[in-house]
């Protein structure tokens, strides 16, 4: 067994999936290392799952306190069982670069998770030559073949990399994003987080653990321009 495979299998021993947590099967890299914490619904309205998608948006929005509590949340489901030294995120569709001073909400969560296990904060380290157009409604294999084209890393000295994400739909994009840190590291370990896992199910069961966010929040009654969080 290789470093890398031992270092793998180490950080998955770790996690035992509860119903507050969703794993994530990646067509390409397979089922580990890759988690949501909840549903998200683009439609509104949707009963109580509006919840956790209005926490989304309220992340998307820039909206601090529900960013940290999300960070917060993601600590205390998952994270604190997985070793990390530098965190990423996803670029947006028309980014090309991220300023490691952003303020944006995906920003803060990350900043947030890195401070917590000492890990570097390094964006910048993911690129792409271009931007592109909003993909949504692209299927799987037009995503990938799109970002394939557009995304790169630059090399570092980091081995255990945790990237992170507002929501994930097809998982094109942390295929991609894996695929050029391996490249420009085949000693890396990658983990992903998305705060969450597109789904139009109506009956789908959602799994945040609500008593446990709720605590986490240090400002129950935030509001931001989507409307109340709570």
């Amino acid at each position: 067994m290789s470093l890398r495979d031992a270092s793998m299998k180490e950080n998955m021993s770790s996690i035992n999936p509860d119903s507050h947590l969703i794993e994530l099967e990646l067509k390409i890299t397979g089922q580990y290392l890759a988690y949501a914490l909840g549903y998200y619904y683009p439609r509104e309205g949707i009963g109580s799952h509006s919840r956790w998608s209005n926490c989304i948006l309220c992340l998307k929005n820039n909206h601090k306190e529900n960013a940290e509590a999300i960070a917060k949340y993601s600590w205390d489901i998952v994270m604190n069982r997985i070793k990390y030294d530098c965190v990423l995120r996803a670029l947006s569709h028309d980014e090309v670069a991220i300023n490691t001073n952003s303020r944006k909400g995906i920003d803060i969560m990350g900043k947030w998770l890195s401070r917590k296990c000492n890990a570097a904060y390094r964006p910048d380290l993911l690129k792409k030559i271009k931007s592109v157009d909003t993909m949504k409604g692209y299927s799987y294999e037009d995503k990938l073949r799109i970002l394939n084209e557009v995304y790169d890393c630059e090399e570092s000295g980091y081995q255990r990399y945790l990237v992170i994400d507002d929501v994930t739909t097809t998982g094109a994009t942390f295929e991609v994003i894996n695929e050029k840190i391996c490249r420009s590291n085949l000693k890396a370990i990658v983990t992903f987080l998305a705060v969450g896992k597109t789904t139009e199910k109506r009956n789908q069961k959602q799994v945040v653990d609500w008593d446990l966010f709720n605590k986490l929040r240090e400002y129950k009654s935030a509001r931001c321009q989507v409307g109340e969080i709570l």
